[in-house]
C-alpha cells in the first residue's frame, strides 16, 4: 500500500508555503467573493439567499467551516485552494503507472520547474496588465 503523503505532495506543500508569501492576499477572480458571500449565508442559516442558479454550491459548502470560525475570506479561499490542490496532487501521484517512476531528483526538478514557470508567467502577465492599466 502506498503512503498517503508522497514526495509530490511534500513538494507541492513546500511550493505553496513559498508562493503563499506573495499571493496570500491576491484575489483575481470576482467569483471568489461571491462564493464567500454564499458561504456566509449558509453560516447564518439564510438558505434562501444561499441557493442560486449562478454558482454551484460545492465550493461554498467547503468554505463554510473556515467562515464559521471567523477566518478572513480571502485567506480561507487560499487555504481551500491549497487543500484541493493537495488532494489533486496526491490522486495524480497514485494514478501514475509503475513504469512511470523516475528517480526522486528528476521528479522533484520537473514538478518544481513546471510550477515556477507557471507562477512566473502568471505574475509577469499580471504585472504587465497592472502596468498598462495604471
Amino acid at each position: 500500500m502506498k503512503s498517503p503523503f508522497s514526495l509530490n505532495s511534500a513538494i507541492y506543500l513546500l511550493l505553496c508555503v513559498f508562493v503563499m508569501q506573495y499571493a496570500a492576499w491576491y484575489a483575481d477572480n470576482p467569483d471568489s467573493f461571491q462564493y464567500l458571500v454564499i458561504a456566509r449565508h449558509y453560516v447564518h442559516g439564510d438558505f434562501q439567499q444561499a441557493v442560486n442558479g449562478c454558482w454551484s454550491p460545492l465550493i461554498s459548502w467547503l468554505l463554510v467551516p473556515f467562515v464559521a470560525v471567523g477566518l478572513n475570506g480571502v485567506l480561507a479561499f487560499k487555504i481551500l485552494q491549497i487543500l484541493i490542490g493537495l488532494f489533486t496532487v496526491s490522486q495524480w501521484s497514485d494514478s501514475l503507472p509503475p513504469s512511470f517512476h523516475r528517480s526522486r531528483m528528476q521528479k522533484m526538478f520537473s514538478v518544481f520547474h513546471h510550477s515556477i514557470c507557471n507562477i512566473s508567467r502568471h505574475f509577469k502577465s499580471h504585472t504587465r496588465l497592472t502596468f498598462y492599466n495604471a
